[in-house]
């Protein structure tokens, strides 16, 4: 997988970490692609520097290790990149059903429901955070009903 993305995440990802640097830990594993331009390496160095009081010396060291994962493409190429990278989508679905994946580029309904911060399964009416109708299974396999 090929991914684009913008200063805000890669500062997010140096400066608190969190889900913006689980981003840069897949790519370390090999399981996508990074690109950047040029023009994202200058805002983030800038916005380091600037608004975090990162001094020269520390970002060197972070920001080489980072930029040494992914590939530096030039801007319009950048935006040919994700234009080629977007699928189109196509399906339907239900108001408030949480939509699953029915093929590679479709989507449809799921067996969720969420309305109001609440998810039903086997329901479209929860009466809790998590509801669930009909029959259910533990982990070690014995079944239940509610």
């Amino acid at each position: 997988m090929r991914i684009v993305v913008d200063t805000n995440v890669i500062v997010s990802a140096l400066v608190f970490g969190g889900l913006p640097r689980r981003i840069f830990e897949l790519v370390e594993g090999g399981y996508c692609e990074l690109f950047y331009a040029a023009e994202i390496q200058e805002e983030t160095r800038r916005v380091l520097r600037d608004k975090f009081g990162w001094d020269e010396d520390r970002l060197d060291r972070y920001l080489r290790t980072l930029w040494s994962l992914g590939k530096r493409v030039v801007l319009r190429h950048l935006f040919s990149l994700v234009l080629s990278m977007t699928a189109q989508v196509s399906g339907s679905g239900t108001t408030n059903f949480i939509p699953k994946w029915t093929g590679s580029t479709s989507l449809g309904d799921s067996k969720l429901f969420q309305v109001s911060g609440k998810v039903g399964i086997g329901t479209t009416n929860p009466a809790a955070t998590v509801d669930v109708i009909g029959q259910n299974a533990t982990t070690a396999g014995a079944a239940a009903s509610w």
